[in-house]
């Protein structure tokens, strides 16, 4: 499963099962200094310089807006990563 969120530029959401918290690499996420990490499966530490929440609109059967709590932006991260946990207990 890919969510596209928009039709301009790459905003598709990757599903992860591993992954504790929604994140991405986009600007539109309140940005915050601190000295908060996230580690990635290789044991590298990927800072993070935002904090918030966002939503999309999912359009196949009705329109159902669905919620991305807790979305921390980590500008080295390449693509949009959505944690399934999360993503099914706020939702």
């Amino acid at each position: 499963m890919l969510v596209n969120t928009s039709s301009q530029g790459d905003s598709t959401w990757i599903p992860n099962s591993g992954a504790s918290f929604h994140v991405t690499c986009e600007p539109q996420v309140s940005h915050f200094d601190g000295p908060d990490q996230i580690f990635i499966g290789n044991g590298q530490g990927l800072h993070i310089n935002g904090f918030g929440s966002s939503s999309f609109l999912f359009t196949i059967d009705s329109n159902i807006c669905f919620k991305l709590n807790n979305l921390l932006r980590v500008p080295s991260n390449t693509k949009n990563l959505l944690s399934v946990n999360k993503f099914a207990k706020d939702n």
